[in-house]
């Protein structure tokens, strides 16, 4: 809230408990601590706290506004929730080098991503990289969807790692290298489809980055 928008809560805890003899010290306390909180979201609770008890005291009390304060907020936070909040998101890919085969891993929903660290989920993604390897043999390179997911924050990402489209990219550069597979003559046919005016064959990283 700015100093208006203070002001005005102040006046409206004044004439919803009119016996309240309030102090300096006490404006000064309630303005610091309300002032990070929407002003529609105060007013809104201290009607609640004046509804539910406020004839049983002579002045405001502080601990139950920033209670209802909270609940309030919450439940208007639920209530502008999109769908795709609670719809499935791929965190990371794992991709064969040498083939085409990958396979993706989601987690429940956008909303559980604030329930786990980068860290946690870089973790999972290399034991099940490691797991992969042992099942089904050769290297697996992890795509890191989450890094963008958690907005990219530079403090999170390990810039000498590839992750997203630049795995893929070295990903298929690799498969485009390496010998004759039935997974690298897929990929020609993929890349033929979907670039029709490029002709893939044998070419360096920079070129693959470019299809």
């Amino acid at each position: 809230m700015n100093d208006n928008e203070l002001d005005q809560t102040i006046d409206y805890l004044t004439e919803m408990w009119p016996k309240w003899e309030r102090t300096d010290a006490q404006v000064d306390t309630y303005r610091a601590t309300l002032r990070k909180y929407e002003f529609s979201t105060v007013k809104s609770s201290i009607q609640h706290c004046y509804s539910s008890q406020g004839g049983r005291f002579n002045n405001p009390q502080l601990d139950q506004i920033i209670k209802a304060i909270k609940e309030i907020a919450g439940q208007r936070r639920a209530a502008t929730k999109g769908p795709e909040d609670n719809e499935p998101v791929c965190i990371y890919e794992l991709q064969q080098e040498g083939t085409a085969r990958h396979q993706k891993f989601f987690t429940n929903s956008r909303a559980k991503l604030s329930q786990t660290s980068p860290e946690e989920i870089e973790a999972a993604a290399n034991k099940a990289a490691r797991r992969f390897e042992n099942l089904y043999g050769g290297n697996w390179y992890i795509i890191r969807h989450w890094e963008k997911l958690y907005g990219g924050d530079e403090k999170k990402i390990d810039q000498n790692k590839l992750y997203g489209k630049e795995a893929r990219e070295l990903a298929y550069a690799n498969i485009l290298n390496g010998p004759d597979t039935p997974g690298r003559r897929w990929l020609i046919e993929h890349l033929k489809k979907t670039y029709p005016d490029k002709t893939p064959g044998p070419v360096k990283l920079a070129d693959a980055i470019r299809l």
